[in-house]
């Protein structure tokens, strides 16, 4: 019986995700199914993902492209139906190259009692820095900070810890957390989906862990830009959606104050800077959970 089921999905992103597939086909068959899920990627992406992709890989093409949450909830829901104790959601723009990386993950679940667990993650190809190590929240606003981001590896981790919530860049998560909250939320489209999903666990008492004892590498690429519209529309409407479920109420004035004059201002003002002043546009619709 194979333990792990690693579910990649795939929006044009073919050649880093065939690179992560090669990175895992060293290890033994024996130990994970992996599950690629397509959200309708671009005739020539997926032509090449069919022609280069291992056979021995499970393919979904999804013929419409839909949110992050939906592309990872299509293969959750298959993989639930088997005989795995844990689903891996992993980025497709990753690296692993510690041979030792899934016996040492179970070994930490079963030593720690843990439920969610994540590595140290760090920048490909500078193997050298930290991407980052692990999230914190803000209980008064829900501001979630990297912490240790792009900080260089100098050992400085070395046990686990746990946290709140950690990244859908690598989560690995046993199958019973699932089967109680179920699936991945599926109102955010983009972003803040597993923070969510996360938060949700850990309420139900379920533990998340940081685990340094193994690493993986990311790329840190995305088909969405940094600052784009699309970004900046999905962070701002999402952060508030995420903030009223998990800011306690009488912190909500808080949460409010920082929205409207740090969170809201502040991208207004960068727009400003960066001399595109039809943003502000954008911020209204983002403000007022208008469709852009």
């Amino acid at each position: 019986m194979k333990k792990f089921a690693i579910i990649v999905v795939n929006y044009n992103s073919s050649n880093d995700l065939l690179e992560t597939m090669e990175s895992l086909d060293k290890f033994s068959d024996e130990i994970f199914d992996a599950y690629i899920v397509d959200n309708a990627s671009d005739k020539d992406d997926l032509m090449n993902l069919e022609n280069n992709l291992n056979k021995k890989h499970f393919l979904i093409k999804l013929e419409k492209n839909l949110w992050f949450a939906w592309w990872n909830n299509v293969a959750i829901k298959e993989c639930l139906n088997k005989w795995y104790d844990y689903l891996f959601l992993l980025n497709p723009d990753t690296i692993i190259e510690d041979k030792n990386f899934f016996e040492i993950i179970e070994e930490q679940i079963i030593k720690e009692k843990a439920d969610i667990i994540w590595p140290l993650i760090k920048f490909y190809p500078e193997k050298d820095k930290i991407y980052f190590a692990w999230w914190e929240v803000n209980k008064y606003t829900a501001f979630t900070k990297m912490v240790w981001k792009k900080e260089i590896d100098v050992w400085q981790f070395k046990e686990n810890i746990e946290y709140d919530f950690i990244t859908g860049c690598a989560m690995v998560i046993r199958k019973e957390v699932f089967e109680r909250i179920w699936l991945l939320p599926e109102e955010y489209f983009l972003y803040f989906e597993e923070t969510d999903f996360c938060m949700n666990a850990k309420n139900e008492g379920f533990k998340i862990i940081f685990t340094p004892k193994t690493y993986l590498y990311h790329k840190v690429s995305t088909s969405i830009k940094y600052l784009s519209n699309t970004y900046l529309y999905y962070m701002i409407r999402n952060y508030r959606i995420f903030a009223s479920k998990h800011v306690k109420h009488f912190y909500l004035p808080i949460f409010w104050l920082y929205y409207l004059f740090v969170w809201c201002l502040g991208y207004l003002v960068l727009s400003i800077v960066k001399k595109n002043y039809w943003w502000y546009r954008y911020i209204l619709k983002w403000l007022f959970n208008e469709q852009i």
